[in-house]
């Protein structure tokens, strides 16, 4: 089946590691996943797992998919500017990715395989603290009319399991998309 899929991951994870500690870390990005689980939800996916650092999202809809990623930095962009409890600065990677997955059953949760997920998960090491979106989101007529990605930079890269992939490359200091 094809599946929508929304992957992040704390780029700068080393760094934190090293400046705030084991436990300190830990507890940051805890509370990061909580934010960017929110705006998963928020845009109508689920998150499917976190690994560490990283979280992997689906959606039904390849719309829901992109949105996603702009709601996730804006809800990064707010924690970080909370007066309560600021967040440190954390470079994150965002991917989107659209494809076919074979969807199964693990652990009496669904679970999904295949080059599509790979791929989805390789992103955002290839994104650094950008956005990267991948030919099969932002080529999508419907998402094309949001005007969600205009004007950007566009890359190939090699995936795992996906080689030369082309993708939209969206700067995180470019704001709104």
């Amino acid at each position: 089946e094809t599946v929508s899929f929304l992957a992040t991951a704390v780029a700068n994870i080393d760094q934190l590691y090293l400046q705030a500690g084991d436990t300190d870390a830990y507890m940051i990005i805890q509370r990061h996943l909580r934010t960017v689980s929110g705006a998963i939800v928020d845009a109508g996916g689920t998150v499917v797992k976190t690994m560490g650092e990283r979280l992997l999202a689906v959606f039904s809809r390849r719309e829901q998919a992109a949105g996603a990623a702009v709601l996730v930095r804006q809800a990064i962009q707010d924690a970080s500017e909370s007066e309560q409890d600021p967040m440190p600065p954390l470079s994150i990677g965002i991917g989107v990715h659209c494809g076919p997955t074979l969807v199964t059953t693990q652990n009496d949760q669904l679970d999904y395989f295949g080059s599509s997920v790979r791929a989805v998960l390789s992103l955002p090491d290839f994104a650094g603290g950008d956005t990267l979106v991948t030919e099969s989101i932002y080529s999508d007529p419907a998402i094309r009319s949001q005007g969600l990605f205009p004007q950007k930079r566009v890359e190939t890269v090699d995936l795992a399991g996906v080689p030369g992939v082309r993708v939209k490359r969206i700067a995180a200091d470019q704001g709104a998309y």
